[in-house]
């Protein structure tokens, strides 16, 4: 969310049909790595969670948060517009083991 400014520059440029996916851990994840061999605390790189669907919906787009992997496999992306999917992780999790389950139906159904 560092460049939500950039929503902007969509909405001016009169982009049409653009979905973004936001993989979110509540965390700065790659600062993680550094933090948990020291034992230092969380805190620093754990962040609020913002309204993804209020943002997009401030650039005239639409959005959806996704906290289970039904809602995902259910989900159904739209065709125009700007639409952005908050996919909520585990921050406990690390790389593939925060990705859904279901790997194959996921990536058939919205590519690799």
């Amino acid at each position: 969310m560092m460049a939500s400014h950039d929503l902007d520059a969509v909405r001016l440029a009169g982009i049409k049909n653009l979905n973004i996916v936001v993989l979110n851990d509540e965390r700065y994840g790659s600062e993680e790595k550094y933090l948990r061999p020291l034992a230092l605390p969380f805190d620093t790189i754990t962040q609020t969670l913002p309204d993804v669907v209020a943002l997009a919906r401030v650039y005239g787009g639409d959005g959806v948060v996704v906290r289970t992997m039904d809602e995902l496999e259910a989900l159904a992306l739209p065709r125009t517009g700007l639409f952005i999917v908050d996919v909520r992780l585990d921050p406990e999790l690390d790389g593939e083991q925060a990705l859904p389950r279901k790997r194959q139906s996921i990536t058939a159904q919205f590519g690799e």
